[in-house]
């Protein structure tokens, strides 16, 4: 082969290779790093987790805790900029995963939102939302001063403790040829034809992912039936252009590993607890005691699981606090350790990965510090 082939050969194989991925704009393996900007609010926090994960070893982990006495807005999301404007098609994918404690709840909870400044003021035009057990996509349109909002549900009983896989195509355009196409773990649950964007506007919109309580920053003049904690991980998030696919923005199938305990799953424990719930209520902000040594809580998921990590949170201050800890697997006739006692010696999460375990059920034991009780925030134990 003469070099002038060979250069155009090269050439072309160059051409091809990085074609194949050409679509993807920006992609994410679940972190809260690596994004254009934070929009994150007081009482909020999004954070890196390898607790649980649709693909890899870690998610985005976003939460919001309810104040009675803050009257401001309640964003736990991270920010890609620039996303698109009015004529662009973007694609979209990401996983979410609703927590096993996760508070079913009349209030709005939005995932996703495309927005941008127009003067002065913040103003969306497509967002995902929860309410309740629906999953609804929103779209706004119309002269931007008496705009208009059309909603459709994409799914009507969402579940907690599970991963959902979401793609979306979006033309965006303010007169009929705007359209909206959202797939759920591979099936296409809803199209949206129409305009959604506003007349005439040219801004660039960028898109946030995480959480948004709308509900709780509208406490005074929508009910707050279940305020509290909102928790929800994300995963393998990328935007595509108008040259991707689904392929290419599809945050994988099969899911991953999940945490599997819950309010659900608990089914006894020893004696001397003290808010022994408090220990599997999805959040850190308040503990349970125990006056036993050792304290024990048994959870059974029902059918066989696969564990492999576990960790627990508590304050390691004073002598109310966690000296040890391990976890017992049910192997069909007893309880014998996952792994055996081990220091809890940090405030905050103390973890353990530990060799995988197929049981149906697990038994959490707590040993005090000298002299002191149990005390501790919350407990996980991951698998699948």
């Amino acid at each position: 082969m003469n070099a002038k082939v060979l250069a155009t050969t090269l050439l072309v194989a160059l051409a091809a290779s990085s074609s194949a991925q050409a679509g993807v704009l920006f992609y994410n393996t679940g972190s809260a790093n690596g994004w254009s900007a934070n929009n994150i609010n007081n009482n909020c926090s999004v954070t890196t987790t390898s607790v649980i994960a649709l693909e890899g070893t870690t998610s985005m982990r976003s939460e919001c805790i309810f104040n009675g006495n803050y009257n401001g807005r309640y964003h736990a999301m991270k920010i890609r900029n620039p996303f698109g404007g009015n004529g662009s098609t973007r694609w979209i994918g990401f996983g979410f995963y609703l927590s096993s404690n996760h508070t079913f709840a009349a209030e709005s909870t939005w995932l996703m939102q495309t927005i941008a400044k127009y003067g002065a003021s913040f103003t969306p035009n497509i967002w995902l939302k929860i309410n309740d057990r629906k999953l609804t996509l929103t779209r706004q349109f119309g002269p931007l001063s008496s705009r208009t909002k059309s909603e459709v549900d994409v799914l009507t009983n969402l579940q907690k403790g599970r991963w959902y896989e979401v793609v979306m195509k979006v033309h965006m355009d303010d007169d009929a040829s705007g359209k909206i196409e959202v797939w759920i773990d591979g099936t296409k649950e809803v199209t949206m034809n129409g305009p959604n964007y506003f007349d005439g506007r040219t801004e660039t919109l960028r898109i946030d992912l995480g959480l948004y309580c709308t509900g709780w920053y509208q406490k005074d003049t929508l009910p707050v039936p279940a305020a509290g904690t909102r928790l929800v991980f994300f995963d393998e998030f990328r935007l595509g252009d108008a040259n991707s696919s689904f392929a290419e923005v599809d945050p994988g199938q099969g899911g991953g590993d999940a945490d599997l305990i819950s309010a659900a799953t608990y089914s006894a424990k020893s004696g001397g607890w003290t808010n022994h719930g408090r220990v599997h209520d999805g959040s850190t902000t308040a503990a349970g005691n125990s006056t036993a040594d050792p304290a024990w809580i048994e959870y059974d998921f029902g059918t066989n699981r696969t564990i492999k990590t576990a960790r627990i949170n508590e304050d390691d201050a004073g002598n109310w606090h966690v000296g040890q800890w391990k976890i017992k697997y049910w192997n069909g006739s007893s309880f014998v350790d996952a792994f055996s006692y081990t220091n809890s010696t940090n405030a905050g999460w103390n973890s353990v990965n530990f060799t995988d375990r197929v049981t149906s059920k697990i038994r959490l034991y707590l040993k005090p510090p000298a002299g002191g009780r149990v005390e501790i925030r919350e407990f996980e134990c991951v698998g699948q």
